[in-house]
């Protein structure tokens, strides 16, 4: 996915999913091709469960203001050599960014903060994981997920968290407390 800032709206802090990007090789490019840019194919999203709306965290919206002024100071920078595809996160002339780049980046940044490295796509499994504990609510889980089905979001989601066994233990003391408790007045 590469997000366009016409898919982003600060200030009511959402973003749409509405497609992907693909890198294509110079023998691949076709003189009708359609929404090509130097060597990029810009392409709906996988399916219709994929678009859709995504609500950030206040602290999400806020980095993402911060990142848009600092892209809008590169973009002054590199001038002519700029190429706007409106894109959210660009290298510094305006062209979707190399993976490996953005790979390298999050392992600079993971070590920097002392988190032990894993791979990009775990913070996918992180959020839906945090949202499931402290919600509950699978059909919201798969919704930002773009998952047609919600029942697989449980399997492959729903990571115990540390503590939360601890947890459970004591909420179950708690009821059979209240049990006993009404059945000995």
């Amino acid at each position: 996915m590469q997000l366009r800032w016409r898919d982003v709206d600060l200030d009511a802090g959402v973003l749409r999913v509405t497609q992907n990007v693909h890198r294509i090789r110079q023998d691949e490019v076709t003189e009708h091709m359609a929404q090509h840019v130097a060597g990029f194919r810009f392409g709906p999203a996988k399916t219709h469960r994929s678009k859709r709306p995504v609500s950030m965290p206040a602290v999400v919206v806020e980095l993402v203001r911060i990142h848009r002024k600092q892209q809008a100071g590169a973009r002054l920078q590199a001038g002519t050599l700029w190429t706007d595809l409106d894109l959210v996160f660009t290298d510094p002339r305006g062209y979707p960014l190399n993976h490996d780049r953005v790979r390298r980046e999050f392992y600079k940044a993971l070590d920097a903060a002392g988190v032990r490295q894993v791979v990009l796509y775990a913070l996918r499994h992180t959020m839906a994981t945090l949202v499931l504990h402290e919600m509950k609510d699978l059909k919201l889980v798969a919704t930002r997920l773009g998952h047609s089905n919600e029942m697989l979001v449980l399997p492959t989601y729903g990571h115990p968290l540390p503590g939360v066994d601890r947890e459970a233990a004591d909420r179950l003391g708690e009821v059979v407390k209240r049990r006993v408790d009404r059945s000995g007045s």
